[in-house]
């Protein structure tokens, strides 16, 4: 039998899994553009960002989402410039971010296929391995939210795995140069693509450094460091920080530190935060696999000792969710590169059991076999969640994110306009938004880091003077002065859950420019989905009585009871259909 010939058979799981995955995609597109009547993007805005950067990098050289100035507000140095290749090649559009994570899901695939193949006799047991490494990660949901979070987790698990073959050579035997210069590269790329993979980098380089390879660490840390050196320095440069400002605003900063009590408090927070409901809902994907790793570790301690490559693979790994519970936060997304890392390790863990199933010794093997299943567990059940909602969580942007975008292109092209999710207005139009929430306008990232951010600071910035229309969440609205006058609001509530309710506010600066809105805002809610609440804010024209409503509010309330009431179908599509699809 030729290799050509065997290549299916010792391959096939890897390609039924790649294939059922690729077709479980294929269902969830056709489910959630059947529910958004043909419509086709991402699940959270922050895709939007990315793309709108891309856009701007490869149209107009420049990094930030708005063409007219810089702005850091991605938290990867990779990511934009993969997606602006692809916008100058011509793949533009949400199918493109789309594409790159199904390509990056099936090199996760591979590469978990390919460490786990030697730990089997027959090939068909890693059928069932690569569909919980699928839905636990899970692929399907970081596919649709269109960000760099799948590419993160074939990185980092490729850097992690590379990083424990090297560290388990013995110091005195030689490794060839072109596997250290791989390591580099990978070391690079997975910080580059992410920053929370600086925390490993800085930890393989101490061990390797330990290991008296001190060439392959002080390469190592300067192929890691330096480009993201490069890229501080040219934001400083342009009047940001060395850290993007998602980092800076996402991440939890070590602040104001003046005494044992305020470290002590530091250091706790992201514990009393897993003490929460939300916390913990959070973060049990990621937090309730480190058990599992710490004692498949001392299971293998005594056998293997601590530079064996899957002992090291547990070290790095659980390193990496201790420092990025520290200094970050972590949720399916955030987190999913730390998941697919120790879903492969506890696998491995329980394929090497598997030989041990034999009479004797069958009720030790048998639960060190399901020990791995009861730790993933948890992550599989909220992977495997997640991935059948999918088109549920794709509706919610589109009822209002993509008719807000729809509006702002419509009416307000050129114009400064406040906003709360920068991105799919600054992709969709030529809009120069300001972010309230501190991505992508650095004066915005300042108040906030300087605990100055109140309404009459932002006021005072120029930026937010020019502008004259707001459109904000709830939890921006208390920035705004007085001098903004609502107009009306929508509303959604995801997954029907009263507490995921979701409302955007829409503000006119002034008496003229609420006027020209109260008019827009009123057209388009017309065109909504039955789904979205629309509220109109009682108004005081110039000519009528204050406190009196006009006839036309008399009519709505004598109508409905209230201002609130739902809108028809049909006026969205027709708009859609006159300013394009995604």
């Amino acid at each position: 039998m030729t290799s050509k010939d065997a290549f299916p058979r010792s391959h096939w799981p890897l390609l039924a899994a790649v294939g059922g995955f690729v077709l479980l995609v294929a269902v969830m597109v056709l489910l959630s553009m059947e529910r958004c009547r043909g419509y086709f993007g991402p699940v959270v805005d922050d895709a939007f960002i990315q793309m709108a950067m891309a856009k701007n990098l490869a149209e107009h050289g420049v990094w930030g989402v708005n063409r007219w100035e810089f702005s850091s507000a991605s938290s990867s140095f990779l990511w934009p410039p993969l997606l602006a290749l692809c916008y100058a090649l011509g793949w533009r559009g949400m199918f493109t971010p789309f594409g790159l994570n199904l390509i990056a899901a099936a090199g996760l695939l591979w590469v978990a296929h390919h460490r786990l193949r030697p730990l089997v006799r027959h090939p068909g047991a890693l059928l069932p391995c690569l569909l919980v490494v699928i839905f636990a990660t899970p692929l399907p949901m970081l596919a649709f939210i269109e960000m760099e979070h799948t590419l993160q987790a074939l990185l980092f698990v490729s850097f992690v795995v590379v990083a424990a073959s090297v560290l388990s050579v013995p110091p005195r035997t030689r490794v060839a140069p072109i596997r250290i210069l791989g390591l580099a590269l990978l070391g690079a790329a997975a910080c580059a693509i992410r920053y929370e993979s600086l925390f490993v980098t800085t930890l393989v380089c101490g061990l390797l450094a330990w290991r008296r390879r001190l060439n392959a660490a002080l390469l190592v840390a300067a192929t890691s460091a330096l480009p993201l050196l490069i890229f501080g320095w040219y934001s400083h440069v342009h009047g940001g920080y060395w850290l993007p400002n998602s980092v800076l605003v996402k991440g939890n900063r070590p602040a104001h530190l003046h005494s044992f009590g305020d470290v002590l408090r530091y250091v706790t927070r992201p514990y009393r935060v897993l003490l929460t409901w939300r916390g913990a809902v959070s973060g049990v994907a990621a937090l309730s696999l480190v058990p599992g790793l710490g004692l498949a570790w001392l299971l293998r301690l005594r056998r293997h000792g601590f530079w064996e490559g899957w002992q090291l693979v547990a070290v790095l790994t659980v390193f990496g969710v201790v420092c990025h519970l520290q200094f970050a936060y972590i949720s399916l997304r955030y987190g999913a590169y730390l998941v697919a890392s120790a879903v492969l390790l506890l696998m491995a863990f329980g394929l090497e059991q598997l030989p041990r199933l034999s009479l004797g010794r069958s009720w030790r093997a048998s639960w060190t076999v399901a020990l791995p299943l009861v730790f993933i567990a948890p992550a599989l059940a909220k992977g495997t969640a997640s991935t059948f909602v999918i088109p549920a969580a794709v509706q919610p942007t589109y009822e209002i994110e993509y008719p807000i975008r729809l509006l702002l292109r419509d009416h307000y092209s050129g114009s400064t306009v406040l906003v709360g999710e920068l991105g799919a207005p600054s992709y969709l139009g030529d809009i120069r938004c300001v972010d309230l929430f501190g991505l992508g306008s650095v004066e915005i990232t300042r108040l906030m880091l300087e605990g100055r951010m109140n309404a009459s600071t932002v006021a005072a910035l120029p930026s937010v003077r020019a502008a004259t229309v707001a459109v904000v969440p709830d939890t921006l609205k208390r920035f705004l002065g007085p001098d903004w006058i609502e107009v009306g609001s929508w509303t959604v509530i995801p997954y029907g859950q009263e507490r995921l309710r979701w409302r955007e506010t829409f503000f006119g600066h002034g008496e003229t420019a609420a006027d020209s809105l109260r008019v827009r805002f009123r057209r388009f809610s017309g065109g909504l989905s039955p789904n979205v609440e629309v509220t109109t804010a009682a108004s005081t024209p110039r000519d009528a009585t204050p406190g009196t409503p006009d006839m036309k509010q008399q009519a709505a309330l004598s109508a409905a009871k209230s201002a609130t009431r739902r809108a028809p179908r049909g006026a969205l599509a027709r708009a859609k259909g006159r300013s394009g699809r995604l």
